[in-house]
């Protein structure tokens, strides 16, 4: 019985239901559904430590002439771009969670950063320097977030319902004060906000979208708050409560909210669509499952990857550790996710289109190179859908057939899971360098496939057991330091008369 990889992605919300839709997988780890095949991600490598070993909380672009990344950690925010340069490192801080805009005024390009508890910090390409007093009206050791609308910084202040602006075109000078709270319904306190473009630029359907921390999304559309004819409210929309201030992303001409129950689409909201209403509804079960195990740890993050074409949904772990839930931005109908794992990720950041982010130990990796992770291969685990196999009676399994686009010589370890069952714990890597040598991860249940490598797509079969009415040929896979694609698997049973 042939089926195709499950390029559809991973479908949690049908789990047990899937297995009359081919192309769905109950599991995909660190495999990227792509194009008809299963694609093993890409690895990563260390890039910088930081000189204070503290864990990196943020990482921060500055994109004039000569880019910059910068990693804050330990109390500190250091030049981490990997180029020589005149940067003054800033120490003394009290938080490293600081969100970030670039802005020019025309002039100079600066990267400007708030953390709700030191003063507000821009980079000008040359040196850091702290605004003082050149910001009247708030304190700007009080202001946490900061986005842009129309050419205009916009910021949120502390634990209120208040929005702070400046002039057209300022980067500092007098703050003007507008406050949210007589709109909003649910009470809380302004989170997060972003400037928004329904066509995907800088046009006359552009608005300005704050969520507050109890789920109420308020969108103003116009250029100046001071001027009724100029600015409006567009609507009030109520979704699940966001996990973190870091819960808005924009990806394309959409804007979306990283919340409890998983990820919501505002454009679907403000034109009344059910299409994108819940973009993360194959894995809304697992989202809901991680925030009700780890809601006040740090590291919530929602990411768009746009050189990748990848969203990120960043889950920190009961024991510290860190998963990602990743959808392929390419595929239809919100469809294409997958997870990540072995990826300690605190934050995420980019220079120059690559893909970063922030560890413990003052550590910041490159991610999206190479095939290896710091050094290790990467194992990916495959777990198509439960499926009949076109007999819905019992059945004995006999062997398999796996269809892989490699070069090197991987080793893949198969197993059949059954009626449902749990495919067990998988803890030990996969032999990679010689068959049959010392295999401690459930050797006798799991039959070991050599692979034939090479440029095309290459068959291999190998025998399997099981008994059951439904099953799932599960697959571990290590990269071997190269690309690996899965494209399609046949399976071989004998009919059952027994019930």
């Amino acid at each position: 019985m042939f089926r195709d990889a499950p390029y559809l992605g991973t479908n949690y919300r049908d789990r047990l239901e899937s297995n009359n839709i081919p192309g769905f997988a109950k599991r995909l780890e660190n495999f990227v559904p792509n194009n008809g095949s299963c694609e093993m991600r890409k690895g990563y490598t260390l890039h910088y430590t930081a000189s204070s070993g503290g864990t990196i909380k943020s990482l921060m672009e500055y994109t004039g002439s000569t880019r910059r990344l910068f990693a804050a950690g330990g109390g500190e925010v250091a030049d981490a771009t990997g180029i020589s340069g005149p940067i003054t490192t800033i120490t003394g801080l009290s938080s490293d969670e600081f969100e970030s805009v670039n802005f020019t005024n025309g002039t100079t390009n600066y990267l400007i950063c708030v953390n709700g508890a030191d003063a507000i910090r821009r980079f000008d390409g040359t040196s850091w320097n702290a605004y003082g007093s050149a910001l009247t009206g708030v304190s700007s050791s009080t202001l946490n977030h900061i986005t842009v609308h129309k050419q205009r910084i916009w910021f949120i202040e502390n634990n209120t319902m208040n929005a702070w602006y400046l002039a057209t075109g300022a980067i500092e000078g007098a703050a003007t004060k507008f406050p949210l709270g007589a709109v909003a319904k649910k009470g809380g306190t302004l989170l997060a906000a972003s400037g928004w473009s329904v066509d995907a630029g800088d046009g006359p359907d552009d608005y300005l979208a704050w969520v507050t921390t109890e789920g109420e999304v308020i969108v103003y559309k116009g250029t100046d708050p001071a001027s009724a004819s100029t600015w409006a409210l567009v609507g009030i929309f109520n979704i699940d409560r966001p996990i973190s201030r870091r819960c808005m992303v924009k990806q394309g001409a959409d804007l979306l909210i990283y919340t409890e129950t998983g990820i919501v689409s505002l454009m679907s909201l403000l034109y009344k669509t059910a299409r994108n209403a819940t973009v993360s509804d194959m894995v809304r079960p697992e989202i809901q499952k991680r925030v009700e195990n780890a809601r006040t740890a740090f590291g919530w993050e929602l990411y768009f990857y746009a050189r990748g074409g990848l969203l990120l949904v960043n889950a920190p772990l009961l024991n510290g550790d860190f998963m990602q839930y990743v959808r392929n931005t390419t595929a239809p109908d919100n469809l294409g996710w997958c997870e990540f794992t072995n990826i300690d990720a605190n934050c995420f950041g980019s220079l120059d289109g690559d893909l970063y982010f922030g560890a413990a130990l003052g550590k910041v990796y490159k991610m999206d190179t190479g095939y290896q992770d710091d050094g290790q291969d990467t194992v990916g685990i495959v777990e198509p859908a439960w499926d009949y196999f076109g007999y819905q009676s019992n059945k004995l399994f006999k062997s398999c057939r796996l269809n892989i686009q490699t070069s090197v010589t991987p080793f893949v370890r198969v197993k059949m899971a059954t009626n449902y069952s749990d495919t067990g714990s998988i803890t030990n890597q996969p032999l990679f360098n010689a068959l049959g040598a010392g295999a401690a991860w459930d050797t006798s249940a799991w039959d070991l496939v050599a692979w034939a490598g090479g440029d095309i797509g290459w068959s291999q079969t190998t025998s399997i057991g099981g008994y059951g009415i439904v099953g799932s040929l599960v697959m571990r896979v290590g990269s071997e330091n190269a690309p690996v694609a899965m494209t399609s698997y046949e399976v071989a049973y004998e009919p059952s008369t027994h019930l």
